[in-house]
């Protein structure tokens, strides 16, 4: 992570370039004998100190040249023109030091000119406390292009170069900055940077709010990452409901009599076929909240119930039979929404779940509402200023994130992410889960990468849809959609050879482009979730096997005109075989543009442009689809007899 800012001044933070300028031709014209080119010598001149400038100028027009007084023309002219005009701070710079200060990024300034003119222009233009250190011209041996002064600002601030990033507008500037290992940006004034240039730039932006922006979003980014790539063991819906009754129990402080669980359509579609883990072999909304009540830790969220005894386990089936426990259906406009109710011996406590499969919005204990939020904000433990813009993902800037992020913020999770859904998948490959769509697959069709990159997506969720016990690192609320926007891409890489650092990449533009995509659906719908992780997985691949922002922006497209009629009818062993058709169409999306060929928009939901695109599948799924999501459920559930108890439960 970026933990410092260094900026140069002029040109950066004031706009002196130009009347520099202005200055130096005043000055030329005053001159017996005026130099020529003198906006060239400028440009050449930015960013060197004055002892620098004085042998360029020497070397340039003569040992004769007289510099003292060229100098003392232009330091009157640009006095004059400061003094008409005042000092012209440039756009953005108010905004972009107080964007650093709240964000707790520290700020320094490394400019070649004088100390004392520093000192007075950061005064004039009020802005000299935001800065912890300053460097200038006069204090440094030699001047930029050598790395010196920005080595200085680095030391002042003790922290290593490749922690802080340089603002620069000058092409000596940035050759500087990047000789001291740090992260130069160029916000370019009046010279554009030319390839030398362009190769040695962490980023160009066009202004410091251009710089603004991309910290926001790197910084969001992190965070979307650190917040959806969690572990979790089993389907999210059956251990959200055993996560919402371990906290109800919690509550009760005692073991449950009579358990009433009130669930959306979505959590009955998607507990009713899957196996809860650790339950030997036990199915169902009742055998959800039962595992979480006998063997729950509500502390740890979704691996709610990833340590439960082989005695909790025989207790489980005793309880189930003895426990009054009934399902209603609950209709509150809300997708995702699960509430749990706990009676024993006149004592009552309920908990509530919306949106999200850990956001508790409501805590109840004898009637008292202990905790209550609005059900559309953040979960429990987020405050609302700390949840993530999820709107400032778009597919151009996930690819410049995966181009440019520090893969120290990222590494941990994606690194966890390898590790337990290639360890899940192993287990689905060499077991016995489900369909076996994974070993399927394999036999079936032989061992080639387009294959396995199926085969090995589709395997985790044989294994994770059929009980197996072992975690998953999810995405947007799911493992199915978490193994499949992550292991094609891993399998890919194996295949290839490829490097760690550019998997690390890979899968963050993979997990990204899923999220995004996921965003504009929501986290439960009858619009399939592995449809947008296979595109995703697609994408990831695109970027491993070298390409850039066009060529994933084609696979996603390509990808979502395949298979976006695929409808969501609860977790349940076919979920496999919708993993596999789905990354199979996001490596068939990748495969088409690289052969020259694309569906265009106005092909069926496709528009032009992949933000258009999306948008279009986040309304169909969210929207379009709500009247098919009822005829699922209701398909679904016409077999179950859901209570309405007339006595509610309570004593």
């Amino acid at each position: 992570m970026i933990k410092a800012v260094v900026f140069d001044m002029d040109g950066v933070l004031f706009d002196t370039e130009r009347i520099c300028l202005e200055a130096w031709n005043e000055a030329a014209i005053l001159m017996e004998e005026a130099p020529g080119d003198i906006e060239a010598s400028l440009k050449d001149c930015i960013g060197l100190n004055r002892n620098d400038t004085q042998l360029y100028f020497q070397e340039k027009y003569g040992e004769d040249f007289d510099y003292d007084r060229f100098r003392q023309l232009n330091s009157k002219a640009f006095g004059e023109i400061i003094a008409r005009d005042g000092l012209p701070v440039k756009d953005g710079v108010y905004e972009i030091l107080e964007y650093l200060k709240k964000a707790g990024t520290r700020i320094a300034l490394a400019s070649s000119s004088r100390r004392v003119s520093v000192l007075g222009h950061l005064k004039e233009a009020g802005i000299t406390d935001y800065f912890e250190a300053v460097v200038t011209g006069d204090m440094v041996e030699h001047s930029k292009p050598d790395p010196e002064i920005y080595r200085m600002a680095c030391e002042s601030l003790g922290l290593p170069p490749c922690e802080v990033m340089a603002v620069e507008d000058s092409p000596n500037g940035i050759r500087s900055a990047a000789a001291a290992g740090m992260k130069a940006v160029m916000v370019p004034d009046l010279v554009q940077p030319d390839e030398e240039i362009s190769q040695l730039l962490y980023l160009k932006c066009d202004s410091l709010l251009g710089i603004v922006d991309y910290l926001k979003k790197y910084k969001t980014y992190v965070e979307i990452l650190d917040r959806e790539l969690i572990p979790a063991m089993g389907c999210t819906e059956p251990i959200a409901v055993a996560y919402c009754a371990a906290c109800a129990r919690e509550l009760l402080q005692k073991r449950p009599e009579k358990v009433r669980i009130m669930a959306s359509g979505n959590i009955i579609k998607n507990v009713k076929s899957v196996i809860v883990p650790n339950t030997n072999g036990q199915k169902g909304l009742e055998a959800a909240a039962a595992v979480g009540i006998i063997a729950g830790d509500a502390a740890r969220q979704l691996e709610v119930i990833a340590d439960v005894s082989q005695e909790e386990k025989e207790e489980l089936a005793g309880y189930l039979k003895e426990a009054d426990i009934w399902v209603e259906p609950a209709d509150n406009g809300f997708v995702l929404d699960i509430t749990v109710e706990v009676f024993c011996q006149g004592d009552s406590a309920s908990v509530r779940i919306v949106n999200e499969h850990t956001n508790i919005v409501r805590k109840e204990r004898n009637g008292e509402i202990l905790f209550n939020k609005d059900p559309e904000g953040c979960a429990e433990n987020d405050k609302e200023e700390d949840c993530p813009d999820y709107g400032l993902l778009n597919i151009e800037d996930i690819c410049r994130f995966a181009e440019k992020a520090d893969l120290d913020d990222v590494r941990p999770v994606l690194k966890r992410q390898i590790e337990c859904n290639t360890a899940i998948s192993a287990e689905g490959i060499r077991g016995d889960y489900g369909a076996n769509i994974g070993s399927v697959l394999l036999q079936a069709y032989g061992d080639n990468i387009h294959i396995r990159a199926k085969a090995v997506a589709a395997a985790g969720s044989d294994a994770r849809m059929n009980g197996c016990e072992l975690p998953v690192v999810i995405n947007s609320g799911s493992g199915n959609q978490g193994m499949t926007a992550s292991l094609p891409v891993i399998e890919y890489a194996r295949e290839y050879g490829v490097d760690d650092d550019t998997l690390y990449r890979a899968l963050l533009v993979s997990n990204l482009s899923t999220i995004h995509q996921k965003s504009h659906i929501g986290r439960l719908s009858a619009y399939c979730g592995a449809v947008s992780a296979g595109a995703g997985a697609g994408a990831g691949i695109a970027w491993l096997l070298g390409g850039g922002y066009r060529e994933v922006a084609h696979t996603i497209v390509n990808a979502l005109a395949i298979t976006s009629g695929i409808v969501c009818d609860g977790a349940k062993p076919s979920c496999a075989a919708k993993i596999a058709a789905a990354v199979d169409a996001g490596i068939l999306g990748y495969e088409m543009y690289i052969h020259g060929q694309q569906f265009y928009g106005g092909d069926g939901v496709i528009s032009k442009g992949i933000e258009n695109t999306i948008n279009n599948i986040g309304r169909l799924g969210k929207e379009g689809m709500k009247e098919t999501d009822r005829e699922i459920i209701q398909i679904m559930t016409a077999g179950r007899e859901l209570q309405k108890d007339d006595k509610s439960g309570k004593e």
